[in-house]
């Protein structure tokens, strides 16, 4: 609930502060003395903008807070990422130059997070909010407050499927032109890449080749001296070592140091007849032909290779994917037909599922229409709207959408006799206000809400619907925080709390004062109320109400 409110600099009000409390929060006072401007201020902190109001002293900034307890049931992203627990501290700022900073639980944050945040902690209603009632678009969600949640995902995720599908076939069809064109780049792109016949283990090694063939003399001569050096020359390494190793033979059984020697030697004639054998290999029968013409094709393919990879991926591991993709793309799109067909079978059996589930859902709605129609036609009778037939009247469309190809809208009948009608044709201002007060309460128990605030609901509402108004407002506060702003007595006298708005000069500029009244204080400006001035009779009169409402 709300439990502070703390507005500055806005319009007439120059600092005000308010503690509410749970039950029914009251709040009376002249035209004019400023209320219009809390309630103002009350949605500025929630995230909405000022409008006209502007600032009272145009050289500082105006600003909001409010402060928020208790059992709070915001989603848990929200409450995780501003770490609230059970309070919950809301404050907006306007500068000078119109720069908005926001701030919850002292992070900073942006306006429309105010907005997000406070749609799980306060409902404010005043008598333009009525105009959402005239608008049928907007009903068919009220009835869905008594559908199974279950209901409403099958049929939205079953659309969603249909409606993609469906997107995708029109595509297909639509853009049959492009997809030829995007047809022929994909097979040219494939055969391109297809025509290089990329080897990745050979074309891995092609840079290390062409360094090989580009010395390949260097690598002869090399290997002629190194042969020459190692076993092919008169006097060559093997022969040298395999004399030494017959000499130190003779007396290797007369010395260890010599036994030694030899394994010594006999390791190194290994060795070298093994370099002999890997320097031979160097140079095989067909690298010993080798031609300039091998060289350059090579050199050629290297060239050819990099601007491929360049093109589709930046290696050729890349190209490789690529190529396998175009495959894959490509055999989608062959025989478009054929897509075209498969498309439209998938399409209209998931069109068919959406509406079975749409009949169920739709069902559920008739249903759930019947128990809202219920409700509210009894909470319209205890508000003295004795003849009042409430239904919810629904409209089915050949086209599925969104909605389930069904629409709804309230109609209203509040006089014996009359067949319902569109509540936007029917209703008076009076009304219109218990229906919103019906529906209200109606949903209360469906919202996550903790408070609501009423601007003059009792608008055009006088005698025993006045005191069924009040009475309505008191059953409700025993379930969610009540804030209401009102000019009726009856109204008042039901207040567990009450705050009277004044306005007084200062200086030669108005300013708006906010009392919160004791028991004597609420009797005298009921009093008011009642008769224009705080007469004995009238004060007597004020009591009375105030006993009966807190019998």
């Amino acid at each position: 609930m709300l439990t502070y409110l703390a507005v500055k600099n806005i319009a007439v009000i120059e600092k005000v502060s308010l503690e509410f409390e749970k039950g029914l929060n009251v709040i009376t006072g002249e035209t004019g003395a400023g209320k219009s401007v809390l309630v103002g201020a009350l949605k500025y902190l929630t995230g909405d903008r000022l409008g006209k109001v502007t600032p009272r002293n145009q050289n500082e900034k105006f600003s909001a807070e409010g402060i928020f307890c208790d059992d709070l049931n915001i989603e848990p992203e929200l409450k995780e990422q501003y770490e609230i627990d059970d309070e919950l501290i809301v404050s907006r700022e306007t500068d000078e130059n119109g720069k908005n900073k926001a701030f919850i639980n002292g992070r900073a944050a942006p306006v429309n997070r105010l907005k997000d945040v406070s749609e799980y902690l306060i409902d404010i209603h005043g008598q333009h909010e009525n105009q959402f009632l005239f608008n049928p678009a907007k009903h068919l969600s009220f009835v869905d407050f008594f559908v199974d949640d279950a209901l409403k995902q099958d049929y939205s995720s079953k659309y969603r499927a249909y409606r993609e599908k469906l997107d995708k076939l029109e595509d297909l069809k639509k853009n049959r032109e492009n997809i030829i064109k995007m047809q022929e780049m994909y097979k040219m792109q494939y055969n391109e890449i297809l025509s290089y016949n990329i080897d990745l283990e050979k074309d891995a090694v092609i840079e290390e080749r062409i360094k090989f063939l580009s010395s390949i003399e260097k690598v002869r001569e090399a290997v002629t001296s190194s042969m020459d050096a190692l076993s092919d020359g008169e006097i060559s390494a093997s022969e040298l070592i395999e004399r030494a190793v017959r000499s130190i033979n003779s007396i290797s059984n007369m010395s260890q140091d010599a036994l030694k020697a030899e394994e010594f030697l006999q390791a190194a004639l290994t060795n070298i007849n093994e370099a002999a054998s890997l320097i031979t290999s160097l140079l095989s029968e067909e690298e010993q032909e080798t031609s300039p013409e091998e060289l350059n094709n090579l050199i050629d393919r290297k060239y050819k290779l990099q601007d491929l990879s360049k093109r589709y991926g930046g290696s050729l591991e890349s190209v490789i994917e690529y190529r396998n993709k175009l495959e894959e793309d490509l055999k989608e799109l062959d025989g478009d037909e054929d897509i075209t067909s498969k498309l439209e079978k998938e399409t209209a059996l998931l069109k068919e599922e959406a509406l079975k589930s749409s009949k169920i859902l739709n069902d559920a709605r008739r249903k759930a229409a019947e128990e809202l129609s219920k409700k509210t036609e009894s909470i319209l009778h205890e508000l003295e709207l004795n003849s009042a037939k409430f239904e919810v009247v629904f409209k089915e469309s050949d086209n599925l959408d969104i909605s389930g190809g069904i629409s709804a809208e309230f109609f209203i009948s509040t006089n014996a006799g009359f067949k319902t009608a569109p509540l936007a044709t029917v209703a008076s201002g009076g009304e219109v206000s218990r229906v919103m007060l019906a529906l209200k309460e109606v949903f209360a128990d469906y919202d996550n809400v903790g408070t609501m605030l009423f601007d003059e609901i009792d608008t055009g509402i006088s005698g025993k619907a006045a005191g069924a108004v009040a009475k309505k407002l008191k059953q409700l506060s025993k379930r969610k925080q009540i804030i209401v702003i009102t000019h009726l007595p009856v109204v008042a006298a039901m207040g567990d709390s009450h705050f009277h708005i004044s306005k007084s000069d200062k200086e030669g500029i108005s300013s708006t004062n906010i009392l919160k009244l004791d028991k004597q204080g609420k009797i005298n400006i009921i009093a008011t109320m009642i008769s224009g001035e705080a007469t004995q009779m009238a004060m007597q009169q004020a009591e009375d109400m105030i006993n009966r409402s807190n019998a």
